[in-house]
C-alpha cells in the first residue's frame, strides 16, 4: 500500500489472450497479425459464400483432411491441358478461383510458387469482374 492507506496497482501482467500470426489476415478492412484467441472458443460455423473465391463447383473440391479431391485433380489436369492445346485459360482459372482449392494447394506447393499462384488468380478474377464480357471467348 501506499502512503494514506490506498493500494497501488500492480502493473498490468501481459494478456495470453492475443496470438501472433506469420501471416498478415483482415479483420474489418484492416491488415493484422494479432489473433484475438477468445475467438477460437466460440463454435462458429464456417457459412458457404459468394464472391470471386466461392467455387463453381456444386460438390466440395477438398476432402476433410484438406486434400484436392479426384474430381478436383482431375478438373485441373483437364483445364491445364485443354490450356496448354488452344491457349483457353477461363476454365484454368475457375478451377483456381475456389479458396478451398487454393487452401489445398498451399499445403503442397513451395510458399514463392503459392504467392505466384494466388497472384495470378486474384488478376485473373479482378480483371474477369471489370470486364465480364471480354473474357467469355
Amino acid at each position: 500500500t501506499k502512503k494514506g492507506g490506498k493500494k497501488s496497482k500492480s502493473p498490468t501482467p501481459p494478456s495470453d489472450r492475443f496470438v501472433t500470426t506469420k501471416e498478415k489476415f483482415l479483420v474489418d478492412s484492416e491488415e493484422t497479425t494479432e489473433l484475438d484467441s477468445v475467438l477460437c472458443l466460440v463454435n462458429t460455423a464456417l457459412l458457404g459464400h459468394t464472391g470471386t473465391f466461392c467455387g463453381k463447383q456444386a460438390e466440395s473440391s477438398v476432402t476433410k483432411k484438406g486434400q484436392l479431391t479426384g474430381k478436383s485433380k482431375k478438373r485441373i489436369i483437364a483445364a491445364l491441358d485443354k490450356s496448354e492445346k488452344s491457349d483457353y485459360d477461363v476454365d484454368l482459372f475457375e478451377a483456381l478461383c475456389d479458396f478451398n482449392v487454393l487452401y489445398a494447394l498451399d499445403g503442397m506447393l513451395k510458399k514463392s510458387d503459392m504467392d505466384s499462384l494466388c497472384g495470378l488468380v486474384t488478376k485473373w478474377a479482378e480483371d474477369k469482374d471489370e470486364a465480364p464480357n471480354a473474357v467469355e471467348a
